[in-house]
């Protein structure tokens, strides 16, 4: 039994090499900690800002479909339609007023025209109603790496057949619940 104390002292695990093993661990861990924390958050401000405004370009649209099935003009669809989304944003869920959309359409890159390619303001053509707006959402605790903000946008239609009132449904590909 030819060990001694000083030899046995650098292989035991409560040694000061060993604590100093675990501060170095714990210190990488709490950032990875706050760094999935702080992509939560911000994720968790984008999706509440892109459920908002989807609700009020749903809003919109509907409105807008609705002052035209009353019989009034595009002009006034229009202005049924900025009544309802001005309402709507005013109170955004993160602070941050978003703003209405521009008079004229603007549409995707390479998308001039093309109401698919929609991307922020009314476009009423006929029987078919588009709402698309826009935010800019700054990061939270993305800034700690050089990211500053994020456009979040939403769209909606509503496409009229003959007088009856438009009514929100949503398609589901996976229902919620038993599919029974």
């Amino acid at each position: 039994m030819g060990v001694t104390r000083a030899q046995l002292r650098g292989r035991c695990p409560g040694s000061l090499e060993a604590r100093g093993q675990v501060l170095v661990l714990f210190a990488l861990s709490l950032v990875v900690i706050l760094g999935a924390a702080g992509i939560a958050f911000d994720a968790g401000r984008f999706l509440m800002e892109r459920r908002s405004l989807q609700n009020a370009a749903d809003a919109a649209a509907l409105a807008a479909a609705n002052s035209l099935i009353r019989g009034g003009s595009l002009t006034d669809a229009d202005t049924e339609a900025r009544a309802v989304l001005a309402t709507n944003l005013a109170n955004g869920p993160n602070g941050i007023v978003a703003p209405l959309p521009p008079a004229s359409p603007v549409y995707a890159p390479g998308g001039a025209g093309d109401p698919a390619e929609l991307v922020n303001g009314i476009l009423i053509s006929g029987g078919d109603i588009r709402v698309a707006i826009q935010n800019t959402v700054p990061f939270t605790f993305g800034r700690a790496v050089g990211m500053t903000s994020s456009v979040v946008g939403a769209q909606a239609r509503v496409a009229l057949r003959g007088d009856v009132l438009p009514i929100a449904v949503r398609r589901f590909i996976n229902l919620p619940g038993p599919n029974v």
